[in-house]
């Protein structure tokens, strides 16, 4: 998030996320995570454009599910504590260090994966098709 803080309040939100995390929300009880990697500054800006953009609110996540890591690699281990079993990032690097940790990953922007085992989803919509129909047996424990 570069530029000034109204540049970043300005800046919208992926096209369909919202809707999509609000759907997924709704179809796994609430068992949604946000989790990000940043530093303190651009947490204190992500909280602010979350508050301006009423994501917890038009999404239905709970504020409980925002989790903060400094480096990219801790996603991992945020995801084996709280047993999420599907994960979407737009990183590779991401996604290859939660192997053996999330059972399912989506590559978020790629129409197709340089690796296997990762399931591309391009848009916010693609996502919502490829993570709705997993919903059914994974009640029991958390979903991201």
């Amino acid at each position: 998030m570069g530029g000034s803080d109204e540049d970043a309040l300005r800046t919208p939100p992926v096209h369909g996320a919202l809707e999509a995390l609000a759907d997924l929300t709704a179809r796994f009880e609430g068992r949604v995570w946000l989790v990000s990697k940043c530093g303190p500054r651009v947490q204190a800006r992500t909280r602010t454009w979350l508050a301006h953009h009423r994501f917890f609110e038009r999404t239905g996540i709970a504020r409980d599910n925002l989790h903060f890591c400094r480096d990219r690699r801790d996603k991992a281990p945020i995801c084996a504590r709280l047993g999420i079993g599907l994960f979407v990032d737009d990183r590779v690097d991401v996604l290859l260090a939660m192997e053996g940790v999330v059972a399912e990953r989506f590559l978020f922007g790629a129409k197709s994966s340089p690796v296997p085992g990762l399931t591309p989803v391009a848009t916010w919509s693609d996502a919502l098709e490829a993570l709705a129909p997993r919903v059914s047996g994974r009640l029991r424990g958390p979903t991201s």
